[in-house]
């Protein structure tokens, strides 16, 4: 056997739980104390939407059924330690031992399962001050693995994972290769993985720490919690989509008619003519189709900006005593006619201004009778599902109240 041999099979073998004692030499200023470093590799921000295959699935909303949608919330495996210098460095390795590790569910406070200490602080950090410096010997890291298979009729596509919310600061590896960086304990990461993937298996693995410099903007009077705090998914696009688009529903000078203003921005991946392609938005009112539109796509270098606006006559106008809701929907196809991809979203019309130091809803005076909400759980800390949501909806719609201060996060 040649020697060159004898290495590869050396390495085949190694398993690198032996080297967690391994002293690393790390850049400075590391990403989580460096204050210009908010991300590496993530995908810019946009607006809510999941791709669908059609308009009918589009309109129906239902996650599960939604061919280029995979879930992976669940049960991961995890290790967690008191301080960046004891974390498993090379546990992103595919034959890394993890046998012994716990499992976690996903989303949730590692605090909340017994890692760590949950506190509240109103006034301070519960970190020592010295900005934009984190102790050494106090940041807990949090190390998540978990496999996952992408299907078949995914190649060719475009496909990312987003992970709704982790705090604070976390990277993310996809079959060993370093994807990207992110922290902004409160806001969705997207990256774009389809050069990470492969067929058959594939492995994702997150190194979560609990601060960094970023947590000296977070400082709120809450619960301190940490982790992957909201759902994790991947999802497949068209190499050709809708990267982005904006839906403003205001109402006329009479606040008598609707005004349909929208931006949307349609992009490839910078090797497909867009050219040809065609836009098509649509706006529902229960069974009627009240606009059905489009535009031919003209640009040939990848991107192209649409501004659409029409008006609606006598328009069901939203309010908090009338939630009147519209559905948008928007089809891209191709240069034959095929849908690439169709989204949906639901938006009411209304205008909002200040008159004389009054807040006015579609011209009328509105008293605001607000209350702060912090994202809160009793048992899951920072984990909020559906059913508390809708039962902290409802108990303030019972004492009237019409307002509600995020506090102090999107």
């Amino acid at each position: 056997m040649s020697l060159i041999a004898v290495l590869v099979l050396i390495n085949a073998c190694t398993n690198y739980s032996k080297y967690e004692n391994v002293e690393f030499e790390e850049k400075s200023p590391r990403d989580w104390e460096n204050p210009a470093m908010f991300n590496q590799n993530r995908e810019q921000p946009h607006a809510t939407m999941i791709s669908y295959p059609d308009e009918e699935s589009a309109l129906s909303g239902d996650q599960d059924e939604n061919p280029r949608y995979i879930e992976l919330d669940g049960k991961w495996k995890f290790n967690w330690v008191k301080k960046p210098g004891e974390r498993p460095y090379w546990f992103f390795k595919d034959n890394y031992d993890t046998r012994d590790w716990d499992e976690i569910t996903v989303p949730s406070n590692w605090e909340r399962k017994g890692y760590g200490i949950p506190f509240y602080v109103n006034i301070g950090y519960g970190f020592e001050i010295d900005p934009p410096h984190i102790d050494h010997d106090w940041n807990p890291v949090g190390s998540y693995k978990k496999t996952f298979k992408i299907p078949k009729e995914w190649k060719g596509q475009d496909i990312y994972i987003q992970f709704g919310a982790v705090s604070s600061a976390f990277y993310v590896w996809i079959n060993e290769q370093l994807v990207g960086y992110s922290q902004g304990s409160k806001t969705p990461a997207e990256f774009n993985i389809t050069e990470y993937v492969k067929n058959g298996n594939n492995s994702v693995a997150v190194e979560v720490y609990r601060w960094c410099d970023g947590s000296y903007l977070e400082d709120q009077d809450f619960w301190r919690l940490s982790g992957i705090q909201r759902p994790v998914f991947l999802y497949a696009r068209p190499t050709i989509k809708i990267l982005d688009y904006f839906a403003r529903a205001g109402l006329d000078e009479n606040y008598e008619d609707g005004i349909l203003d929208l931006d949307i921005n349609v992009s490839s991946n910078g090797e497909n003519d867009i050219s040809g392609c065609k836009l098509e938005y649509k706006l529902i009112w229960g069974d009627n189709v009240i606009v059905n539109e489009d535009t031919e796509l003209l640009a040939d270098d990848g991107s192209e900006e649409i501004n659409f606006t029409t008006s609606i006559s006598d328009v069901n106008k939203w309010s908090a005593e009338t939630p009147h809701l519209y559905t948008l929907v928007l089809n891209l196809r191709d240069s034959n006619g095929e849908t690439l991809e169709s989204t949906s979203s639901r938006i009411g019309f209304r205008t909002v201004g200040i008159k004389d130091a009054n807040l006015y809803i579609n011209g009328k005076y509105i008293y605001l009778k607000g209350v702060n909400l912090h994202e809160h759980h009793d048992v899951k800390g920072h984990v909020t599902d559906k059913e508390t949501m809708l039962n902290d909806i409802m108990m303030m719609k019972s004492h009237n109240i019409n307002a509600v201060r995020t506090s102090h996060y999107p």
